[in-house]
């Protein structure tokens, strides 16, 4: 079994975040349906000069206080709803992100113990921060896995800036959607953790992007030469198979390249 070195933390702990924030918004939207319709009332009583009608209502509600009380929550839930949709969908998307990578790293962990992995980590090098799915270190190379859980059939090329989705919804239609290129992206982690290790090593590994999905409903169509674009029944295979002549790795180079990214991790 492939020794562990972190575990799915970050995105966690974004998604308990948005969370959060989407209660502490709730409770400040119910406090403010309670108070302002009865502000409102005792602002006008006020001015009316009844101020015998407002010490009983402070004491004793009446049924309308209660009933205004009731519409004001209700008006607050929907408003909260509204600026919190964006905050739930983020949410959503985490948790899609979360249950691909947990599936990673499953599939991971079924690597011999020469293998050492990293989950959810963020980097930072003097070319900036990256926040990588998993990083993989072993005597056949370094790998960089950008874990994507989309379905339906995708489409695109290596050098694109989007690839697209396509999609039959639950009434037969089909759709497109797009989303930004992860060959990209991951070649973005692979180039700042290249700089990372260099800096601390001066050593220059070979590290191979992969970028695989989890869905078992998805159908892959991609042009890609260097970057592996993998359904996730064909990691293992493929880390395993993997051979580059600059790829190969000494235990002491294992150990150094382990101990670098430690030191980069943030």
């Amino acid at each position: 079994m492939a020794i562990v070195m972190t575990k799915l933390d970050s995105l966690i702990k974004k998604r308990n975040y948005l969370i959060k924030k989407q209660i502490v918004i709730l409770l400040i939207c119910i406090i403010v349906g309670i108070l302002t319709p009865n502000i409102i009332k005792y602002r006008l009583e006020l001015q009316n000069g009844n101020f015998r009608s407002l010490v009983s209502s402070y004491s004793d509600p009446s049924q309308w206080d209660i009933i205004r009380s009731f519409y004001g929550i209700s008006i607050s839930v929907v408003f909260w709803w509204i600026i919190t949709h964006n905050i739930s969908l983020k949410i959503r998307i985490i948790n899609n992100g979360i249950k691909g990578e947990k599936s990673t790293i499953k599939t991971l962990e079924q690597l011999s113990n020469e293998y050492y992995i990293y989950n959810d980590i963020v980097i930072n090098t003097r070319k900036g921060k990256s926040q990588i799915d998993h990083v993989v270190i072993g005597p056949n190379g370094v790998f960089v896995v950008e874990t994507k859980n989309h379905n339906g059939e995708i489409f695109g090329a290596e050098e694109d800036s989007k690839w697209v989705q396509h999609k039959t919804g639950r009434n037969g239609g089909t759709y497109n959607s797009f989303f930004y290129n992860p060959a990209k992206q991951v070649k973005t982690h692979v180039y700042r953790l290249k700089i990372g290790i260099m800096d601390e090593l001066k050593l220059n590994p070979w590290i191979q992007p992969i970028v695989v999905f989890t869905n078992d409903d998805v159908e892959l169509n991609i042009d890609s030469k260097i970057t592996a674009v993998l359904k996730e029944n064909d990691l293992i295979k493929y880390i395993k198979r993997f051979t580059n002549r600059d790829s190969k790795l000494s235990k002491r180079n294992i150990a150094q390249i382990v101990n670098s990214i430690n030191k980069i991790i943030t």
